[in-house]
């Protein structure tokens, strides 16, 4: 959540109606951010080349009003839905978390080894 790119993308897609999920390994991980989250402001997020920053900056005209936005998605949609979920739920999503990145980790092996 520190990334300009991501958050900025991230409040996009909510605006245009995208369905979102997060994707967290326990609900210990998320109390740890809370705070952190809490105070997350576009203005203090990192990118790459600082160009890219001040052009997402650039295109936020009510920087207040995004963060405001933000904050209701993080603590009105997506965290709740989170915590929403029963711990089945919770272990069934990270199952399949867990089998994507089994695959992807699978097919980087496989690309590296001589087997081409």
């Amino acid at each position: 959540f520190s990334r300009a790119w991501c958050i900025a993308e991230l409040a996009v897609a909510h605006a245009v109606g995208m369905k979102q999920h997060l994707k967290l390994p326990s609900a210990q991980a998320l109390e740890g951010q809370e705070h952190g989250l809490r105070s997350l402001r576009i203005e203090d997020m990192e990118s790459s080349r600082p160009e890219d920053k001040g052009e997402i900056l650039d295109s936020i005209p009510d920087k207040d009003a995004f963060n405001a936005r933000l904050q209701r998605l993080l603590f009105e949609d997506l965290l709740p839905a989170w915590y929403d979920l029963n711990g089945l739920e919770q272990m069934e999503r990270l199952a399949r978390l867990l089998k994507r990145q089994d695959a992807v980790v699978g097919r980087q092996l496989f690309i590296g080894s001589d087997k081409v």
